[in-house]
């Protein structure tokens, strides 16, 4: 529903709406961001890509609903805080998850041999 100002539409141009300026901050902050996740599995990101594209939705709407991209966006803001600050900027190249669990479990496996190499050195000089 559009508030009556009391104009009567003569032709003037329409006053911008107050929350646009708030989206465009968002979009040029977190879209880059939530568009290197897409290709994540996790229930956690699958949400947040799903408040993005609600977000997108409705700032594209005719006539677009900034208020509730705003509102949207914010959650997913708020939810990329709080689960993970450190976060790669926008222009950082993002880690693709199987790597980074690849990488984990190759040092794990190295530090699984070191010790036992270290138990078997410590046998061998007691």
């Amino acid at each position: 529903a559009v508030a009556d100002t009391g104009e009567t539409g003569g032709g003037e141009a329409p006053q911008e709406d107050p929350d646009k300026p708030k989206w465009e901050e968002f979009l040029v902050n977190l879209g880059p961001r939530i568009e290197g996740m897409r290709d994540a599995r996790t229930p956690e990101v699958k949400k947040l890509v799903a408040y993005w594209a609600f977000a997108l939705s409705k700032a594209q709407a005719n006539p677009p609903d900034y208020a509730a991209a705003v509102k949207s966006a914010a959650t997913v803001a708020k939810s990329l805080e709080a689960a993970a600050p450190q976060a790669p900027a926008p222009d950082e190249t993002p880690v693709d998850a199987r790597d980074e669990a690849r990488a984990l479990r190759l040092r794990s496996r190295e530090l699984d041999r070191l010790e036992a190499e270290l138990r078997l050195l410590n046998l061998a000089y007691a």
